[in-house]
């Protein structure tokens, strides 16, 4: 079998512990290699700089599959279950809600900490405890995770009658104080019906969304069909009277990153985040209207309810302009992404498709997909110090559509 012309599944699924020229330490999986080119191939091919790692593997169907989706999908399973990743466990008491115990990743932990300080592990400590007392008042019978803990555990359950919900648990404090505001303010619609919560227990009960598929399988001109449509369903919500950050507010993460880091400390390419920085004030002064975001509105976070047709999860809440709300689109999924060939004309064709189908400025898409690639990739640095790799590639691909 011969490698797919483009494919470069094993180039971003897969770790590299040896030196790669341009990454000394390696290579993390699902971070793309820097010695890939915007269409994929490789720069060291047949070149003595190739890592041994690399010349030594050879495709074979079971790893390639059908397509380079399908690879990166083996790759990755198998990081997973080769990879030592030390957890933590949350264990219950012999009976409690048939759960046994809830394995929380290191890394879930490593973001708790960044976030929240040492009221993470208070809330840790107290989790088995507000898990019975909420299961009890809610009337629940608990299930296990509906999928791996990022910045909060989101487990399935069922109430009495058989009605299928959500329990997403947060550290409290401002993230989840937006996302009941959110909740509240669209109030079901385009997104899961708020049923109860409990601000002190960081608590939040939802509808559960059925069959609950996101928009990772479809084609991109669905995928945009099915997003811009969801947005005009969410931006018709009112304002809340107080509480949320703005699109400016957000922006502050670039002075805090200057604050954080000197130039010659920072990883991120100096003149990708100065551009950034420029674009993202250049458009927060120019904005034309506000409306009440979702802040975080991507593959992932877009669901198909059989009840209610499309719906959003994980409100983040900020307000700003409309056009600001295909940031995230634009730089998703990650890292399925970063997989494409030709990346750089799928994110211009996505740029001009979006214009086309919400009538928004094609330069003020680009600039703000742009600019909030840098900002996202501060944002990995700031929470867990890596990961920042993949955003910074889009933003460099997206800043020639930027005037």
């Amino acid at each position: 079998m011969e490698c797919r012309v483009g494919c470069a599944a094993c180039c971003i699924a897969a770790s590299i512990s040896t030196p790669i020229p341009g990454m000394p330490d390696g290579k993390p999986s699902g971070i793309r290699c820097v010695q890939l080119t915007e269409d994929n191939r490789c720069r060291l091919f047949g070149q003595p700089e190739r890592p041994a790692v690399c010349v030594r593997l050879k495709p074979e169907q079971a790893m390639c599959g059908d397509n380079a989706e399908q690879a990166l999908q083996w790759l990755y399973t198998l990081e997973v279950a080769t990879r030592p990743s030390p957890t933590h466990g949350i264990h219950f008491r012999s009976g409690d809600m048939q759960l046994g115990s809830i394995e929380l990743p290191d890394d879930f932990l490593t973001r708790l900490r960044a976030l929240h300080g040492e009221r993470a592990a208070r809330w840790l400590v107290e989790l088995p405890r507000r898990l019975r007392s909420l299961a009890e008042r809610w009337d629940l019978e608990l299930g296990g995770p509906l999928s791996p803990p990022s910045y909060s555990l989101v487990l399935g359950a069922t109430r009495s009658g058989g009605l299928q919900v959500v329990l997403k648990l947060i550290v409290p404090g401002r993230h989840l104080r937006n996302e009941l505001i959110c909740l509240q303010a669209y109030a079901g619609h385009g997104i899961p019906d708020l049923l109860a919560h409990d601000e002190r227990e960081g608590a939040i009960l939802l509808e559960r969304i059925l069959p609950g598929s996101d928009l990772r399988p479809l084609p991109e001109a669905e995928a945009i069909g099915a997003l811009t449509a969801l947005m005009g369903r969410l931006h018709r919500a009112q304002l809340p009277a107080t509480g949320l950050p703005t699109v400016a507010d957000w922006g502050q993460g670039f002075d805090r990153h200057r604050t954080r880091l000197s130039r010659d400390q920072d990883p991120l390419p100096q003149d990708l985040l100065d551009h950034a920085e420029l674009t993202f004030d250049r458009l927060t002064g120019s904005m034309q209207g506000s409306v009440l975001l979702h802040g975080d509105l991507h593959h992932m976070n877009v669901m198909a309810s059989e009840a209610h047709g499309w719906q959003a999860i994980d409100p983040q809440g900020v307000i700003g302009e409309p056009a600001y709300e295909l940031g995230a689109f634009l730089r998703n999924p990650m890292p399925g992404l970063l997989a494409q060939s030709s990346l750089g004309s799928l994110l211009e064709n996505r740029v001009q498709a979006l214009a086309e189908a919400t009538g928004y400025a094609r330069q003020r898409i680009a600039g703000w997909g742009f600019a909030q690639a840098m900002l996202s990739a501060i944002w990995s640095l700031e929470d867990e110090g890596k990961g920042w790799q993949g955003a910074v590639h889009v933003a460099r691909l997206l800043r020639p559509l930027v005037s």
